[in-house]
């Protein structure tokens, strides 16, 4: 199977725009001999919602940690609202990342901690903002996410519905521009899916954030986005709003969004775990391809 060809954005015709939103620069990213970033150029653009697909080990999660600057690509940039920061200090980097939030998979709560004082925690532990403000903010956030009556309780006395909640209260403590969501729907049933996407549109309609989310799930991805983004080897296939990229005669959408077994992508596509090579590396309109 000849490699695919990567799309062509639309915006490259003019050049990517590289002042607003995320850019992605003929990004590569290796993890010993795994190839999980090949090439991929990407536009994220501000205050909408981008939805990246693919199958697993195909860089979906590995695209997300570049962009708040977790990994550093081996070749290619990085541009966050103009800043390129590919080449970023730590100390440089934690001022960017204050413009992310992060929604993990597992929504990645302290068991041992209240609803409130998981959110409250990024501001107890890195600033010095009094006491009452940070009541403020944190029940601003909780009450956003309609979980303020939780406040007390800890994460194993709430449904993972709304740990989920609390998760992105926790997220959105920074008022940050943009919030990447890592598999939010993941192991949840049809009805709590809804709620997550239900609580994203929400979110991104009373804030105007911009949200990256990385999905395998179809039906979510074409309720929430603004763009559908499929990722395949590493490299941006195709990319349109969802109506268009569900009924796309796209090989690799078109067995992507059916689950087809023969076509294009193979069972290799997955021998690259592009989460797990990445964990361990850790330290702390429609375009067309033919």
């Amino acid at each position: 199977m000849p490699e695919p060809t990567p799309a062509a954005p639309a915006s490259c015709a003019a050049g990517l725009p590289t002042d607003d939103g995320i850019t992605l620069l003929d990004v590569h990213k290796s993890f010993g001999d795994n190839h999980v970033l090949r090439g991929l150029t990407l536009h994220i653009e501000r205050g909408k919602t981008t939805v990246i697909v693919g199958g697993s080990g195909t860089g979906k999660s590995v695209t997300l940690k570049h962009m708040v600057g977790l990994l550093k690509p081996d070749r290619g940039r990085v541009i966050v609202d103009g800043e390129d920061i590919t080449d970023y200090d730590r100390d440089q980097l934690i001022r960017v990342r204050r413009k992310f939030g992060y929604l993990f998979q597992s929504a990645a709560l302290i068991n041992w901690l209240t609803v409130f004082e998981n959110v409250a925690l990024p501001l107890r532990e890195l600033t010095r903002m009094p006491e009452h403000e940070i009541e403020q903010r944190v029940m601003e956030k909780l009450t956003l996410l309609h979980v303020e009556k939780a406040r007390d309780r800890t994460p194993p006395e709430i449904s993972g519905g709304m740990k989920k909640r609390v998760g992105l209260a926790r997220a959105l403590i920074w008022d940050p521009t943009f919030v990447l969501y890592d598999e939010p729907t993941s192991g949840l049933d049809p009805i709590m899916t809804a709620a997550v996407d239900q609580m994203i549109i929400e979110t991104r309609d009373k804030t105007g954030v911009t949200s990256v989310v990385v999905s395998h799930d179809m039906a979510s991805a074409r309720r929430i986005a603004d763009k559908i983004v499929l990722l395949f080897k590493g490299r941006l296939i195709f990319e349109a709003p969802p109506d268009e990229f569900m009924n796309s005669d796209n090989p690799y959408v078109r067995q992507f969004v059916r689950g087809e077994l023969h076509g294009p992508i193979t069972g290799d596509a997955a021998a690259t775990d592009d989460e797990s090579a990445a964990a361990a590396a850790e330290p702390a309109g429609g375009n067309h391809t033919s």
